[in-house]
């Protein structure tokens, strides 16, 4: 992952952005959650490091660009993870 980013924001530095959901985990932690926890900070602190621009969104943001979303072509192909990035970015964008 930290690859793919820094490859993509080497080769697009002025239009590149990257967009996190906040992720609130409360009660008992799965591993799962810890593993998601850990991965969004790690994300977080390589953009830091890295001068890369982010932005931390509430799940909610995205919930009015959702339609949008899934009306792409590619929502039979990239399921519903990628489909909820695609409205975070929507949102963002759409800011």
């Amino acid at each position: 992952m930290a690859d793919n980013i820094l490859d993509v924001h080497s080769d697009h530095p002025g239009n590149f952005h990257v967009v996190i959901e906040d992720f609130v985990g409360s009660g008992p932690r799965s591993k799962d959650i810890t593993d998601t926890i850990k991965l969004l900070g790690f994300l977080e602190g390589l953009c830091k490091w890295k001068d890369i621009p982010y932005t931390v969104q509430h799940p909610q943001k995205r919930m009015h660009m959702l339609d949008r979303a899934k009306s792409t072509d590619s929502f039979s192909t990239l399921g519903y993870h990628a489909i909820d990035a695609l409205a975070h970015v929507l949102a963002h964008v759409g800011d």
